[in-house]
């Protein structure tokens, strides 16, 4: 199916013919959801659960996604989208 590119780069995005958001929407629907539950968990599930020392779990939650934070650092994103971008390259020059 042939996509016309003509137009605005807006109309663009908004295509759901041939688009991104349609191989991605499930991907961005599970990721919207649990970011949400977590913020909801965090605004008012914590106050629920933990009424005297409600401020010492928040710091230590956040504690928590400070380490997550510092664990993703060491490994750095360009390295994996390294291996990625060798292998489309290596099935791209494989097929033609």
């Amino acid at each position: 199916m042939t996509i016309s590119y003509s137009g605005s780069f807006i109309r663009l995005l908004l295509r759901w013919k041939g688009s991104i958001w349609r191989s991605t929407w499930r991907e961005l629907l599970v990721f919207l959801a649990l970011y949400y539950s977590v913020r909801v968990f965090y605004n008012f599930g914590m106050p629920l659960i933990f009424d005297e020392d409600e401020d010492l779990e928040k710091f230590r939650f956040e504690s928590l996604c400070r380490m997550f934070e510092n664990f993703s650092k060491q490994i750095p994103l360009t390295f994996l989208l390294g291996f990625y971008v060798s292998n489309v390259v290596s099935r791209w020059w494989s097929q033609f």
